[in-house]
């Protein structure tokens, strides 16, 4: 097996079974201080899921492709989190890491359906624009996985 494919099929078999399981939380986490600094002051705290949203907020969700193990077990997981919580969301794939300007219609496109946030795993710092525009309007842009560099993202 490649050296690549054993991480990246562990990480999936992880997000598989976390959103099988309720017994995962509370989890230990490292809250930063301020959010995304290096010099951030860090401290360990409890963090347990929410058992249901308090309304069924619209999500869009935007992601490289669906063409692989990884991505298909991080695609599960959003599908199974969004319907354990009551939340309505669109996910979309541009196709691969050489797509920007897909993904960046995709986006706009669910945005401008009236979503009230967007979790985004970029291709490339390409998105910047848009997670400020986003952000700007009020509406939350989680970074997923890939770790954009837009400094308005409100969580990674």
């Amino acid at each position: 097996m490649p050296l690549l494919i054993k991480p990246l099929l562990l990480s999936a078999l992880l997000c598989l079974s976390l959103s099988a399981r309720a017994d995962w939380q509370p989890l230990d986490i490292v809250e930063w201080t301020p959010a995304f600094s290096e010099s951030a002051q860090r401290k360990t705290i409890s963090y347990k899921a929410l058992d249901k949203a308090d309304k069924a907020w619209k999500i869009c969700v935007s992601i490289p492709n669906l063409k692989d193990s990884y991505w298909l077990a991080v695609n599960y997981a959003l599908v199974d989190q969004a319907k354990r919580l009551g939340l309505s969301m669109r996910i979309d794939e541009a196709g691969g890491y050489n797509n920007l300007a897909v993904q960046r219609q995709q986006i706009k496109e669910c945005m401008d359906s009236g979503a009230d946030g967007l979790i985004v795993s970029g291709i490339s710092n390409g998105l910047n624009d848009l997670v400020a525009h986003y952000t700007k309007q009020g509406n939350p842009v989680i970074d997923l996985i890939n770790s954009i560099s837009a400094a308005e993202k409100t969580a990674r």
